[in-house]
């Protein structure tokens, strides 16, 4: 994580090795982190081309193509499976956890491929998978009713009002009113205009909660009025914003796992995720932007631009809230400077909604209350302890050890990645909430370091879709989905934290 020494045994070490961010390592800088020991450097494995480690390279090659097509035939079906009825929902899963499947074997498949012909690979199916979605709008292909309050929040914000301001039921009852001659609050008026205008009416009239305020941070709602602006009422539109931030993602992870001497295939755990895929190119869900700016701002942590990284992740915090968890993590490191710069960021881009008052974070406050779907431990604790202790538990027990870590800094990269995987795992595993495109947030420390419980879970989530079938969970989906990555993830948390003592007794955390 965020240590403050370098090795114990610093002084039998080489002391002129260069740090990731250009500074040396020796006593006069105890502060600095550096990767593990154990990951190899860039070229040297054979995930990075060591042409004599490589066996039958051309046919690894042909063999991940050929994956990498299946794949692509599996998303361009995606949309079409749901276009007449919902009773094809098993084949949407299906299609969905094959996916996952063939990014597994992928995975494995990549180290023997030498490392260009590898990394042209990984970005040009990423892109093609994507861009087989991205185009898929209108009924038959939304997948999910979140594009509909993602466009009238665009459509607010691009107007100059402010989204936090109203809930669009106000504004359905207010144009109700106003049709039947009743008079209505001028502050009313431009809203009650917005929504007469097309394409903005059938947007508002599609809004699923309308009751809630928006609960969408202010970086999500400039983007929003971006895409309404680019072509209105447009999910394509707005997909394809996505995409610009997703393409930046699979750029600043490569960089960052080149910096830290990871194996170049590890992108593929982001890259071809159908978690990613599915949530952001095909269903268009907002998270893309917050994982850009957590990775963009790992990036700057990890070279030491504190101040660099405290403002990207506060952009990160401001379009969605869970890089809230990871601050605590990232802070110690980056002390002051990392601190002020995050908050400035944060103020700054609130600062155009603030007229909104209490009613700002209004919405969140009722999703946090009251909203559940796709539960895992917190079932469990809801039956033992009922919902509102299980709720504050919730969110109490991530923070708390956002906390402990930062009272107890690591001294490698490898402990914040490990770290990081262990707040957001306990997060996501212990919310009444866990939607499958949530699992994007811990994707980018699954490229960083392993944890297949996790990724497992990136797979087994699309289990869930089949509450759409009738409403409710077959009896046997949430066992399937949760049993293995629950008793595996606490399995890896022990066996990961042990290794780690054993390594700090020698001196070095990996």
């Amino acid at each position: 994580m965020d240590g403050q020494r370098g090795f114990a045994n610093e002084s039998r070490e080489s002391p002129g090795r260069s740090h990731v961010d250009g500074r040396r390592f020796g006593p006069s800088h105890p502060e600095n982190l550096r990767p593990s020991p154990s990951a190899g450097r860039c070229g040297d494995s054979e995930s990075d081309g060591g042409r004599d480690r490589v066996k039958n390279p051309r046919a690894a090659t042909m063999v991940f193509a050929v994956c990498g097509l299946v794949t692509a035939g599996f998303y361009g079906a995606l949309g079409h499976v749901l276009s007449t009825r919902v009773t094809e929902m098993p084949a949407y899963v299906a299609l969905c956890m094959g996916a996952f499947v063939l990014q597994v074997y992928a995975f494995f498949l990549a180290p023997r491929i030498r490392r260009r012909v590898l990394v042209g690979m990984i970005f040009f199916f990423a892109v093609v998978f994507r861009l087989l979605l991205v185009p898929m709008e209108g009924d038959p292909y939304l997948p999910d009713s979140d594009a509909w309050r993602y466009m009238w929040d665009g459509a607010v914000t691009g107007a100059g009002l402010n989204p936090y301001e109203h809930a669009p039921r106000e504004i359905q009852v207010a144009l109700a009113q106003e049709q039947l001659g009743v008079e209505i609050p001028d502050e009313l008026l431009p809203w009650v205009e917005l929504a007469e205008t097309p394409p903005w009416d059938r947007v508002l009239s599609e809004v699923t909660f309308p009751d809630v305020k928006t609960i969408y941070g202010p970086v999500s709602q400039f983007a929003f009025a971006v895409a309404g602006k680019i072509r209105p009422g447009s999910l394509a539109a707005w997909k394809s914003i996505l995409l610009a931030f997703e393409i930046g993602t699979m750029v600043l992870l490569w960089r960052l796992l080149r910096l830290l001497e990871k194996p170049t295939h590890h992108l593929l755990v982001y890259a071809w995720s159908p978690v990613a895929i599915e949530g952001f190119a095909y269903s268009g869900h907002h998270d893309a932007i917050a994982v850009f700016f957590v990775v963009a701002g790992l990036l700057a942590w990890v070279k030491g631009r504190h101040a660099s990284g405290g403002a990207l992740l506060g952009a990160a915090v401001s379009a969605k809230l869970f890089p809230l968890f990871l601050v605590p993590l990232l802070a110690r490191r980056g002390k002051l400077r990392f601190a002020v710069a995050l908050s400035i960021a944060v103020l700054l881009f609130y600062a155009p909604f603030v007229g909104a008052g209490s009613d700002l974070f209004a919405g969140t406050r009722k999703f946090a209350a009251a909203w559940d779907f796709n539960p895992g431990f917190w079932s469990l604790m809801k039956m033992t302890v009922g919902e509102a202790a299980a709720r504050a538990l919730a969110a109490a027990i991530p923070v708390g050890l956002g906390i402990l870590f930062f009272f107890r800094p690591g001294r490698h990269f490898e402990d914040a990645w490990l770290r990081a995987l262990t707040v957001l795992g306990a997060l996501l595993l212990l919310s009444p909430v866990a939607n499958p495109w949530y699992l994007s947030w811990f994707l980018p420390f699954l490229c960083l370091r392993s944890c297949w419980p996790l990724w497992l879970w990136t797979g087994s989530v699309f289990l869930h879709d089949l509450f759409f079938l009738n409403g409710r969970y077959p009896v046997w989906v949430r066992p399937v989905e949760y049993v293995p990555v629950v008793v595996g993830f606490l399995a890896w948390l022990v066996i990961a934290w042990r290794r780690g003592e054993r390594k700090r007794e020698k001196g070095w955390v990996g």
